[in-house]
């Protein structure tokens, strides 16, 4: 009797062993299915200076679609701080108030002391954050404020140099396109982003000096501060075009929302509609598909791409980086120099078919 009661007592002993065993393995492998499946989203603010220019919208477009490949696990959410940067900075409290993981930021004012502000408001809240297009000077005064801070730049002067290779191609190529009078100089217009933008200056200086440097000379006729805005760049196109009385020979813009607001100017006066006798060269940066539709119907003459598919996925990268406590660039290739994290634009050069050499 002793002996059957011990058999029932081991085998029931066994029994549980195996039931809390199966029990602890299908607690393990659902807890593991529950981390692999529901990993925190990485909630974003895109906090941009004016969500309606042009390169701006392309932008979003390109961090949406990141966000619609499920295994990214992050939600971006866009602000229009209206160009106004008493705006953007209500935008920016309420994004810290609501505890964003990340910040991206384009400022509509880059001055120092606007950054150093940001910085000490996000670092108060140990709120990661990117900030784009600062200029060198001021980065290099502030970095070391908070290291959960990544500064994002594109290489400017490869973009003027390209832009440059344009009119250089054209000149060569198609002379008497471009050199209306045949004075052998390049009369031109060129319409500048905004004021101290380091984007804009050394687009500028990086244009010119390249067209230069090949042999070509140069005649600025006017050098409008147009603050990146087609509006602007048209009215101004529009004044200029009476005043100088078709002596323009070309036009050159920092970017492509002006380049198509100088476009839609001359088209008033019967310009650039696809009638080579009536044509003012006008080229561009950043390769909107707007400005290569107005290039593939003869109106505009080319542009310099910065794909925005680049650029969102730089900031992603660097971004959930920055979410995870790593160093902004942590098993990446991007380049870091002065501080800033250079945006790995190719800078490919479009003009078209009815524009190639």
């Amino acid at each position: 009797m002793r002996t059957v009661r011990k058999i029932i007592i081991l085998i029931l002993v066994t029994l549980i062993i195996l039931t809390l065993k199966s029990t602890t393995q299908v607690n393990i492998f659902a807890s593991s299915s529950l981390n692999s499946n529901n990993r925190k989203i990485a909630n974003i603010a895109v906090i941009v200076h004016r969500l309606d220019d042009p390169y701006m919208m392309r932008l979003r477009e390109s961090l949406e679609n990141i966000e619609k490949d499920k295994q990214n696990n992050v939600k971006f959410t866009f602000f229009d701080g209206k160009n106004n940067i008493s705006i953007q900075n209500e935008i920016i409290d309420s994004a810290i108030r609501n505890n964003y993981d990340l910040l991206i930021l384009n400022l509509a004012d880059k001055r120092e002391n606007i950054v150093v502000d940001i910085l000490n408001r996000t670092k108060g809240e140990n709120i990661p954050v990117i900030l784009m297009n600062i200029s060198p000077e001021v980065v290099s005064k502030v970095s070391n404020i908070y290291d959960k801070v990544a500064f994002v730049l594109p290489d400017s002067k490869q973009a003027g140099t390209s832009e440059g290779k344009i009119i250089i191609d054209l000149w060569n190529n198609k002379k008497n396109s471009i050199d209306k009078n045949g004075d052998g100089i390049l009369q031109y217009v060129l319409l500048k982003g905004r004021v101290n933008d380091p984007q804009a200056i050394d687009r500028t200086k990086y244009v010119i000096s390249t067209i230069n440097d090949s042999g070509i000379k140069t005649q600025e006729i006017a050098l409008i501060d147009a603050n990146w805005l087609k509006e602007l760049a048209e009215s101004s196109i529009n004044n200029l075009f009476l005043k100088y009385n078709g002596s323009i020979e070309a036009i050159i813009s920092n970017n492509d929302a002006m380049a198509i607001g100088a476009i839609e100017a001359l088209q008033k006066y019967g310009y650039n509609k696809g009638d080579n006798s009536k044509n003012i060269a006008v080229i561009g940066i950043d390769g909107l598909p707007e400005s290569k539709d107005l290039i593939d119907k003869g109106f505009m003459t080319g542009t310099v791409i910065q794909d925005s598919n680049v650029l969102a996925q730089m900031l992603y990268t660097i971004g959930i980086n920055l979410i995870n406590n790593l160093t902004s660039t942590e098993n990446t290739n991007y380049k870091t120099v002065n501080g800033e994290i250079i945006i790995p634009y190719p800078y490919d050069i479009y003009m078209g078919k009815l524009n190639a050499p």
